[in-house]
């Protein structure tokens, strides 16, 4: 509970046992001294009503949990002022009501218009109980009002709060898939990738075999270069063992 609250609550029970005690007083007193206290009673009912409005404002800034306590017994403290009002209205008609009958001061009425002020006065009695009926089920609603409005700001705040962390989790999911998009991206390019090497390793290797098997030269291979001494040989038609021995003693000869 916040001092400020405890402040107000003690001034207000404070002025709610003057007011007891003022409107105990009302019933035994004559006309003319009744009204100044009726006066003072009614100022004092007026400060208690803008005290519970002020504690009315200071329970809305309090946390919610203490907030539902403090409304209780702002709830009761309504209750007790409407209660006071009532009394001081029946304290009134009662000492209307003896002053009438001849309990006071001036001379005694006709038996027919003492009757007539009695069903009058019950009229109104009747009437300002209707009233104060009327008022307590305006301060209850009020009260289940106030009530209602302080629940909704919390549940405002909460879903003010959720939204905020559903934002917050749809800009991590939002930037998590756009990770996830790069990342296959990236492996779709090295696949991909990997596929064209293997193609062109294996265009060079099919290459380097046709070349092997020399499909594109016509035979196995270049020709090789005619030897000048197989040349001689042919010309003078030496036989293959004498052209040995001849290309020996030619080597031998040039040797």
């Amino acid at each position: 509970m916040s001092d400020i609250f405890k402040g107000y609550e003690e001034e207000y029970c404070a002025l709610s046992a003057s007011i007891g005690q003022k409107t105990a007083k009302v019933e035994g007193l004559g006309e003319a001294e009744r009204r100044p206290v009726m006066k003072e009673v009614e100022a004092e009912l007026t400060q208690a009503s803008e005290l519970l409005e002020q504690m009315a404002l200071e329970v809305r800034s309090l946390p919610a949990a203490e907030r539902s306590r403090l409304n209780t017994t702002l709830k009761g403290y309504k209750a007790d002022l409407a209660a006071s009002r009532g009394a001081l209205r029946e304290a009134e008609a009662t000492a209307t009501r003896v002053d009438l009958l001849g309990g006071g001061a001036g001379a005694e009425l006709p038996t027919e218009e003492r009757s007539r002020l009695l069903a009058v006065n019950e009229r109104l009695q009747e009437g300002a109980r209707t009233l104060r009926n009327a008022e307590r089920t305006v301060l209850e609603t009020e009260a289940i009002g106030a009530s209602i409005l302080g629940d909704l700001r919390t549940q405002r705040e909460t879903i003010e709060h959720a939204s905020g962390t559903l934002r917050g989790a749809n800009d991590n999911l939002a930037r998590s898939k756009r990770l996830i998009q790069g990342i296959a991206r990236r492996a779709l390019a090295n696949k991909l990738l990997m596929w064209l090497m293997i193609v062109v390793l294996g265009l060079l290797v099919a290459l380097l075999l046709l070349v092997e098997l020399g499909v594109f030269g016509g035979g196995g291979g270049a020709p090789a270069a005619p030897d000048p001494l197989d040349a001689i040989v042919e010309a003078e038609g030496m036989p293959p063992t004498d052209a040995k021995k001849g290309k020996h003693g030619r080597l031998l000869l040039f040797g």
